[in-house]
């Protein structure tokens, strides 16, 4: 599942949705873009001026602040397994 498209932008499940998918074992990675916001622009909000929402913003804080992130190959995987 994308979270905020290419700029950040792009309609997001919310925060709450998102803790639900994990808790329910639907979601078991997050790929890190380093990019903001799992797919947002660097250093952007998604709820800048671009529009849209700060879903994807809100959901990539919390994995960040919840989960350990680890390099694989060069891309920054985070397992959202307790």
């Amino acid at each position: 599942m994308a979270v905020g498209g290419v700029n950040g932008t792009d309609p997001a499940c919310t925060l709450e949705q998102f803790k639900r998918y994990v808790a329910e074992k639907k979601i078991r990675y997050a790929v890190d873009t380093g990019m903001g916001d799992f797919g947002g622009s660097a250093g952007g909000s998604a709820g800048g001026s671009a529009g849209g929402s700060d879903d994807a913003a809100r959901i990539a804080e919390w994995v960040r602040h919840t989960f350990t992130a680890r390099t694989v190959d060069g891309a920054t995987m985070i397992d959202l397994a307790p």
